[in-house]
């Protein structure tokens, strides 16, 4: 028996079906990929497939069919999960595995559609030409069933989306002390998610919450929301437990006479002197003394704003950090640097005040969503740029385990960060000299910070650092001499791990403002901390609005935007 396969039929075909399979997989899994990228994806994999089939067979096994079609399976199973991977760009074992999952049960459902539809035709008589023989006529009608399975099914989940157009459920929920039961409304379209655990959010209405005693007065999240017509903004709330808090307490409740806590709402904008005043308050209400201390328990901001009010309180009491971010437990909890903003302008407000001790726990780490963990390795990558290229390198080749949080990795290079930046802390306490270098990508990355807020798209600090590292590496490059294949090598790794910060040329002007406000200037120039090589800094160095101008260009060139 002999087949005459037609290869641009085979490849248009197999195209078709994979652009069907990796928008399933797309839906299955909640991965977002451009369509222009799928098609993409599935002509090459078509390709590959195509190229696989005519391969002759090797000579030594001429005539064991059986052999050559598992070959051959093989062969195209493996180019099929590549291909997945360059579509999806997953980068977590975790989520691959997820998608490979979802690839596999969506090709599996349609292969069997396919043996379905050739029983159908076979139990009716219907002539069956096979795969590549001129059956590629049974193929198109194979894609115009599934198509219409597709819509079909479509159009019953919207019947049923339509009968149920307010499908009420009986909930019941403790809050403390207290039990609430009643009607509650499934909004399938709220996908809000509490930014730091990652956890969904549920939306209670006013009435609901007073009989529970709850107040967004006491709101410790803020909420990021997008509705239709393209509103935006912050939600306060409230959260059910938090992780650590009470297991602190308890710890703490033998050692101390009296323990109390104060929760302020998560995020940079809550990094200023109002509520640095509501702590005041809760600490001369409590009647803390000197010989009180003060815990930090949680990320960088309440790090900050706690060691500013001890710094001050009562002309200076002990404080210990208790960081629970990968941002806090390399950067913000070392060194001694406390402080609040002012208005949009990031940290004008501070002082010099070391921890009496910081105790990093890994665990906390597990608790991180992806973009709170990306933020902590901003400032990594920027510690090895500064400092050790070993480190750097080490970094990036680490880069799966530390994705997956293998708690020897991170304790390893948390210890490098920390001891980095303590050598520099010990040399310049007080920033006068050598503890400048701690500040690449901050300039820049300020003042995306701040126009983040002006937009009310609030960028996570790490983020915002990120970027800048972006923009200033180009300035290292343009005043330095900082190599271009270095450069390009830190933004792609970037580009994989961060968002864009949109913005437009529009923007230009505010965000040179808001880099002339930086603390680190001097009589009004801005100051910048760049590279020469990894390792090399240079510091103060002094730049045109041009090449600043530039920096940004350079930015959106870079993230697309």
């Amino acid at each position: 028996m002999s087949y005459r396969i037609y290869a641009d039929r085979v490849w248009i075909m197999h195209t078709c079906i994979n652009v069907l399979l990796l928008f399933l997989t797309a839906k299955l899994s909640g991965m977002t990929v451009r369509v222009r990228r799928i098609i993409e994806i599935a002509a090459g994999n078509a390709l590959c497939f195509t190229a696989i089939l005519l391969l002759p067979a090797p000579a030594v096994l001429q005539g064991e069919v059986g052999i050559i079609l598992a070959g051959k399976t093989f062969f195209c199973l493996i180019a099929a999960l590549w291909w997945v991977q360059r579509c999806f760009q997953v980068k977590s074992r975790e989520g691959m595995r997820r998608v490979w999952i979802c690839y596999m049960c969506c090709a599996c459902v349609l292969g069997g559609v396919c043996n379905g539809i050739s029983e159908v035709r076979e139990l009716f008589g219907t002539d069956q030409n096979g795969f590549g023989t001129g059956g590629q006529g049974s193929m198109m009608q194979l894609l115009v069933w599934c198509a219409i399975v597709v819509w079909y099914g479509a159009k019953l989940l919207e019947r049923e989306r339509m009968r149920q157009k307010h499908p009420i459920w009986k909930v019941s929920f403790f809050w403390k002390t207290k039990f609430f039961s009643g009607s509650a409304l499934m909004d399938s379209g709220n996908s809000l998610k509490d930014p730091y655990t990652g956890r969904p959010v549920c939306i209670l209405d006013e009435e609901t919450a007073k009989k529970l005693g709850i107040s967004t007065e006491k709101a410790v999240r803020l909420i990021p929301y997008h509705s239709i017509g393209r509103a935006h903004g912050l939600l306060r709330a409230v959260t059910v437990s938090e992780l650590y808090l009470e297991e602190v307490k308890n710890i703490l409740s033998p050692l101390f006479e009296t323990v109390t806590a104060f929760v302020f709402p998560a995020g940079e904008a809550s990094k200023n002197l109002d509520t640095v005043k509501d702590l005041y308050t809760h600490l001369i209400e409590n009647h803390f003394e000197r010989k009180d201390i003060l815990f930090a328990l949680g990320g960088g901001v309440v790090g900050d704003l706690t060691g500013y009010a001890a710094a001050t309180y009562l002309r200076g009491i002990d404080f210990i950090q208790l960081p629970t971010t990968l941002l806090a437990q390399v950067d913000s909890s070392v060194g001694g640097k406390t402080g609040v903003d002012f208005d949009q302008y990031k940290n004008m407000v501070g002082a010099f005040h070391h921890p009496r001790l910081v105790y990093m726990n890994m665990a906390t780490l597990k608790s991180l969503n992806g973009d709170q963990f990306a933020c902590g390795m901003g400032e990594v990558l920027k510690t090895g740029l500064i400092r050790d290229e070993k480190f750097y390198i080490w970094t990036i080749n680490h880069m799966s385990e530390i994705e997956e949080r293998i708690e020897p990795v991170l304790t390893k290079m948390i210890q490098k960060c920390c001891d980095i930046k303590r050598q520099v802390v010990e040399n310049d306490p007080t920033e006068q000299g050598e503890r400048a270098v701690l500040n690449l990508g901050h300039t820049i990355g300020h003042a995306y910070e701040s126009l983040s807020f002006k937009k009310d798209r609030p960028l996570l600090h790490g983020h915002a650092v990120a970027a800048g590292i972006v923009s200033e590496l180009y300035l290292s490059h343009k005043v330095c001499g900082f190599p271009m294949e270095k450069l390009s090598q830190v933004v792609y790794y970037l580009k994989e791990y961060y968002p864009a910060f949109v913005f437009d040329c529009k923007d230009y002007d505010t965000l040179y403002e808001l880099m002339t406000h930086d603390k680190k200037n001097e009589a009004g120039i801005i100051n910048f901390t760049l590279l020469s090589q990894v390792g090399d800094v240079q510091i103060n160095q002094q730049v045109s609005k041009e090449k600043i101008l530039e920096s940004l260009d350079f930015y959106r060139e870079s993230f697309g935007v």
